[in-house]
């Protein structure tokens, strides 16, 4: 059965949203959709636009109900003709190239037994997945005319599984299934959507991003108060100099005590991530009063991580940069000088784990996810180069699939890798390339790290006073000390 029109579109209401906590350097979470997710995430950008590099033939699309694909997920339609189809592939691993036969043959074959597909034209064909898949799908991806002539064996025993595998298929003889197969496969024009691929895609499409994965909320502060009007203006009008910022002192505390002990127990509220001061209780009285009340704040505390977020790691690239200029890394293989970045993005991550989430909650959540314990920064930095091998290992290869950008952005980066992998033939001449660079580069990396735990690896909490915190000659003393040290501290470096 196909979905489409406004029906279609109202499967989109039934997306459960993915949350997105990791401000990092990291790619969209597409495991955390559901399959159904997946599929709906495809439909909803491809009636938008099409991949980049890929030009649109299609005019409309259509999504299968789950369970009758028939090696389509989405269908793609043009004057309500059917010129391609997406088939989206959510797997927790890595897709193998024999899986990939499979799906084809079973687009094929259904198509064959329907004859709801014909491929007497070409028609485009994309895989979708949610996880890079295996070297090997890459590169028949990439290099198609060149693997597939040699690939008839497997393609042949791709389909025959895939027949005896579907009762509306069982009745095709083997010669039958073989010869379908590789007559339409020539007439399918196919294309690989990497999680990079979507990354790129989804970044055109904002408003269908924002569908799929929960972003960071911003505060609404357009309406604000005379008193806040007031606030903001004596900020702004402040100018000196202090040799450094005041620190919260004991003055504060008196000034944080007096208001505390001036509001009755009945008027204070602990909701975990906020104690509450001068409220009553009965605001709060209700699931619906308490969601929608701690809801806001929940909203500025995560815009609030989300800026600290952004703050931490744009310093570590900042600190990345200057150990990339240094004297050590002109001695340095080239390819080292992608260490910084990763190591410090590392040290970053450790920071914020601390910071934002506590030690507790840090061990749960690494549990959770999977991702590997880095115990000290000589494991961080053994994890930096792997990652390094990693990516550069698919490049030495010729794996160039996640690649986005015009002709001349793709040439450009052709060039820059192909200098870097100047005198770098195999796997152990890239390992041997980045030991020698990361024992050169080690002690200007430890020292930067060693720097960003200093500054950033704290608890945060936030005290949110109101306009009570300026109602004394005290309190606006006190803001007038900070705002003057802040403007002292704005020659001292860090990212903006």
């Amino acid at each position: 059965m196909i979905i489409s029109g406004t029906a279609a579109d109202a499967e989109i209401s039934k997306v459960q949203p993915a949350s997105d906590e990791d401000a990092g350097l990291d790619n969209f979470p597409y495991l955390r959709l559901g399959d159904e997710d997946f599929e709906r995430l495809s439909y909803a950008l491809a009636k938008r636009s099409a991949p980049h590099g890929i030009t649109r033939t299609w005019d409309d699309a259509a999504h299968m109900v789950r369970g009758a694909d028939a090696g389509r997920d989405v269908l793609l339609t043009k004057a309500g003709r059917s010129v391609g189809v997406i088939q989206c592939k959510r797997l927790e691993s890595q897709m193998a190239l024999p899986a990939v036969f499979r799906e084809m043959a079973k687009l094929i074959l259904f198509a064959s037994v329907n004859g709801d597909l014909r491929f007497d034209a070409d028609l485009i064909y994309f895989l979708t997945v949610a996880r890079d898949p295996s070297g090997t799908v890459v590169d028949y991806f990439a290099r198609r005319a060149e693997i597939e002539a040699g690939k008839a064996e497997a393609i042949k025993a791709a389909a025959i599984e895939v027949r005896d595998t579907y009762v509306t298929l069982k009745p095709l003889d083997d010669a039958t299934v073989e010869r379908r197969v590789l007559e339409a496969l020539p007439k399918l024009s196919i294309n690989l959507l990497r999680p990079v691929d979507l990354d790129e895609w989804l970044g055109r499409e904002p408003t269908v991003a924002a569908r799929f994965f929960k972003r960071r909320v911003v505060v609404d502060n357009s309406v604000v108060t005379d008193r806040l009007d007031q606030f903001e203006q004596i900020m702004n009008g402040l100018r000196g100099d202090v040799k450094q910022l005041a620190p919260v002192t004991d003055a504060d505390i008196k000034l944080l005590r007096e208001q505390i002990e001036d509001t009755p127990e009945s008027h204070r509220l602990n909701v975990g991530i906020a104690m509450l001061f001068g409220f009553p209780r009965e605001m709060f009285v209700g699931r619906p009063n308490l969601e929608k009340r701690i809801g806001r704040l929940m909203e500025v505390l995560k815009e609030i991580d989300s800026d600290y977020t952004d703050w931490v790691f744009a310093l570590a690239r900042t600190k990345a940069a200057e150990i990339c200029d240094s004297a050590e890394a002109m001695y340095a293989p080239m390819i080292a000088r992608n260490i910084p970045a990763l190591f410090l993005g590392y040290v970053a991550k450790e920071c914020l784990a601390v910071g934002l989430s506590g030690s507790v909650m840090s061990d749960i959540i690494q549990k959770l996810s999977g991702a590997p314990l880095l115990d000290d920064d000589e494991a961080r930095l053994g994890q930096a180069r792997a990652d390094v091998v990693a990516e550069w290992g698919r490049y030495l290869a010729g794996e160039f699939g996640g690649m986005v950008g015009d002709a001349d952005d793709l040439a450009f980066k052709h060039l820059i890798i192909s200098r870097t992998l100047e005198g770098l033939s195999s796997q152990a001449d890239i390992e041997r390339a980045l030991e020698a660079g990361a024992d050169l580069l080690k002690p200007r990396l430890f020292a930067a790290a060693d720097a960003i735990r200093a500054m950033c690896k704290h608890k945060v909490s936030i005290v949110l006073t109101g306009t009570r915190g300026i109602d004394s000659a005290e309190g606006l003393q006190r803001l007038f000390d900070t705002i003057r040290g802040l403007e002292a501290l704005k020659s001292s470096g860090g990212p903006a």
